[in-house]
């Protein structure tokens, strides 16, 4: 359908806020909703493009109004590479990374959508096949006010259900935290494993190796997730020294060279990327091949229905996580869409729909968006 000269028509940004039952302790963050960042893009043929992230209460969607779209606006929609190194260098001066990143990534992501909607082939086929099936980590535990055997419990019962990878918040207790981690060990299955997300907590790697030290060794654990910010090679490099644990790094992260430099310099264990924040799918898919290369596993940070592409694409080696059932308690971002990966306990299966393979819920996104 359609030539590969199609362009950009226009390039539209959204925010929209979800609410959440109950505040979310992450770090030093509470959370008391979601906002997410939703970017069409249409081309002069009629196609559509979609892609969404978290803002993290920053205006992504105005810097997709004001920065990207005056620029992609009649570019080859195809020509993907093309058209976001257009945009970035017009915006040099302030968007190598950060909230410009953010912005850039989700332009990347909707042309993939269009790419694939062209082709008639999901994205995953398009960057080389591989296998739809995937590992799936499964976001158990995060602290709303329960008890800290209470999440133990949840934790236990999930891998009951099938699921083998299982992610647990950082509790600010260091006592909670082993009683988690306490309770749940002693249900899991021998080849079981568990994730703690520390959000960003510590500022220097040996305050982040004093506490796990005193919770590490109550349950089998796959990785401590983003300790410190991930920009802070230096102090990874100190905190894999100390051999505290496994650790993964990468959520939210901008800039690709410090991703690099977090797996060559600081040798961490796993390396995170997540798509929305990192350059879009195409600067994912170069990390995942980076990481292939190198021997390092690779989670993907939540949205499923996109990162099952970056996964199923290549060979086995990169995870993806779900926080479950659209009605969870963490992240109800399921509701704004139709399609995507189907799921059994500790797998996820990728679509074989054209682009993302996914329908944006119209009605609820227009009910539920904020601010211009």
């Amino acid at each position: 359908m359609g030539s590969t000269l199609d362009r950009i028509q226009s390039v539209d940004a959204v925010t929209v806020a979800l609410p959440i039952p109950r505040p979310l302790q992450l770090g030093p963050m509470t959370v008391t909703e979601r906002r997410y960042c939703v970017v069409r893009v249409r081309t002069d043929e009629g196609l559509v493009g979609t892609a969404y992230g978290l803002t993290r209460d920053a205006p992504v969607a105005e810097v997709v109004r004001t920065m990207v779209a005056p620029v992609a606006v009649g570019l080859p929609a195809d020509r993907i590479a093309s058209v976001v190194d257009t945009v970035g260098r017009a915006a040099v001066a302030a968007g190598r990374v950060g909230l410009a990143q953010r912005a850039l990534s989700l332009l990347d992501i909707a042309l993939w959508d269009i790419k694939g909607k062209r082709a008639g082939l999901p994205v995953w086929q398009l960057l080389g096949g591989g296998h739809p099936e995937v590992d799936c980590m499964l976001v158990a535990g995060y602290p709303t006010g329960e008890p800290a055997t209470e999440l133990g419990e949840r934790v236990a019962a999930a891998a009951a259900d099938g699921h083998r990878l299982l992610k647990v918040a950082r509790m600010p207790d260091p006592a909670d935290m082993r009683a988690l981690l306490e309770t749940a060990a002693t249900k899991l299955p021998n080849d079981a494993r568990m994730v703690v997300d520390a959000a960003w907590w510590w500022r220097r790697a040996a305050d982040a190796v004093d506490e796990i030290r005193t919770w590490a060794d109550a349950a089998p654990l796959a990785w401590i997730e983003d300790p410190m910010v991930p920009e802070d090679v230096e102090g990874y490099a100190r905190l894999v020294a100390a051999g505290v644990a496994p650790i993964g790094v990468g959520d939210e992260l901008t800039d690709s060279h410090a991703a690099v430099a977090l797996v060559q310099r600081a040798g961490v264990a796993v390396l995170r990327i997540d798509a929305t924040t990192i350059g879009g799918i195409s600067a994912a898919w170069r990390l995942r091949q980076f990481a292939d290369v190198v021997g390092v596993p690779v989670s993907c940070h939540v949205y499923p229905e996109l990162h099952v592409h970056v996964a199923a694409a290549g060979s086995p080696g990169c995870s993806i996580e779900t926080f479950g059932a659209d009605d969870n308690p963490f992240d109800p971002a399921g509701r704004l869409w139709e399609g995507g990966p189907t799921f059994a306990p500790g797998r996820a299966t990728a679509s074989n729909a054209p682009g993302l393979g996914i329908t944006p819920a119209d009605d609820l996104i227009a009910d539920h968006v904020v601010g211009p």
